[in-house]
């Protein structure tokens, strides 16, 4: 479940709505596992470089210019 959480914070950007929505939980229930998170991965949640490699280690594409023209 919090891996679930994990990777869709990472997609979500950080978005509790969006991430409560995706996981079809109640915000609140985003609040407590994301309290949980930072209680296991400590400031590295907080670190972009950390999240990035989150992101890669779990296979979510990252934000940015993905997809783009160019």
């Amino acid at each position: 479940v919090l891996r679930q959480t994990l990777a869709a914070w990472l997609a979500l950007q950080g978005d509790r709505q969006a991430v409560a929505s995706f996981l079809h939980v109640h915000p609140q229930t985003v609040s407590y596992r994301h309290q949980r998170l930072q209680e296991l991965f400590g400031a590295a949640l907080d670190d972009p470089h950390q999240r990035l490699a989150m992101q890669l280690v779990l296979g979510i594409p990252a934000q940015g210019n993905a997809g783009g023209s160019g």
